[in-house]
C-alpha cells in the first residue's frame, strides 16, 4: 500500500469515475456531513431568534441603533396639552372667539396652525395673509367672503383657500357656533397677517350666496 492506496492502482487508466467507497467508510462520512448541516441550521435559528427577539425583552446585540445613526432621536417629539386657549383679542375679532394652537412655525418650516372657535354671531375683521391661508371648518356652520365677492356659507368638511394677500374675513352663523383650522405660512420676517377694519354689521348680515 502507498499512501492508503493499491500500487496496482497508480497506473491503472483514467475511467472517468470516482473510485468505489466501502459502505462503512461512505455511512462514516454522511454521519459527519450530517452533523455540520445540523449545527449549521442550529446557528442560523439562534441567529434569528435573536434578530427577531421581542424589543420589550432587550435590544438584539445584533442592531445596534445607536451605531447604526448615533445623531437620530430615540424619542417621538410630543408638545404635551398645556398651552391654555387664548381669547381672541377686540382688535382681531368681533364677539366672543377662543383660540387652541396647533402648531408654531420651527424653523425650516413656516407652517401656523389654530384651532379657532367662534360663538354664534362671532367673525375675524378683514385681513390678509403673505403667503395666503386654509381654513377646514370642523365643527358648525359658519361665513366667509372675500374683498368683492359674496357672503359664503360653510360647514364641517369644507376646506377654504384664500389666496396671498386677498383681503377676506370668516367667523360663525348668526345663530350657530363655529370651529376651525387655520393654517397658514409666515413670511420671511415671521409675519402670518396683516389687520384691517372691523366687518361692519351690514356686512356680515348681507344675504349668502349658498
Amino acid at each position: 500500500m502507498l499512501g492508503g492506496r493499491d500500487p496496482s492502482q497508480l497506473d491503472a487508466p483514467h475511467t472517468g469515475r470516482a473510485p468505489s467507497v466501502s459502505a462503512n467508510t461512505h455511512a462514516s462520512v454522511m454521519t459527519y456531513a450530517g452533523s455540520e448541516r445540523a449545527k449549521t441550521l442550529f446557528a442560523r435559528d439562534w441567529v434569528l431568534c435573536m434578530l427577531l427577539r421581542d424589543p420589550f425583552q432587550g435590544a438584539s446585540p445584533f442592531l445596534d441603533t445607536e451605531q447604526l445613526n448615533p445623531t437620530k432621536e430615540t424619542t417621538v417629539q410630543i408638545t404635551r396639552n398645556s398651552i391654555e386657549t387664548t381669547p381672541g383679542p377686540n382688535d382681531w375679532f368681533t364677539g366672543k372667539v377662543y383660540i387652541d394652537t396647533v402648531a408654531t412655525p420651527s424653523e425650516p418650516s413656516r407652517v401656523a396652525a389654530a384651532s379657532v372657535h367662534f360663538t354664534p354671531g362671532a367673525r375675524t375683521a378683514w385681513h390678509t395673509h403673505p403667503n395666503g391661508q386654509t381654513i377646514y371648518v370642523t365643527e358648525g356652520v359658519g361665513l366667509c367672503q372675500r374683498q368683492g365677492g359674496p357672503v359664503e356659507i360653510i360647514r364641517p368638511g369644507d376646506r377654504v383657500f384664500f389666496e396671498p394677500g386677498e383681503n377676506h374675513w370668516h367667523g360663525a352663523a348668526p345663530n350657530r357656533f363655529m370651529t376651525h383650522l387655520a393654517m397658514h405660512q409666515v413670511d420671511a420676517q415671521g409675519n402670518p397677517v396683516t389687520w384691517g377694519e372691523h366687518v361692519t354689521d351690514d356686512q356680515y348680515n348681507a344675504t349668502p350666496a349658498s
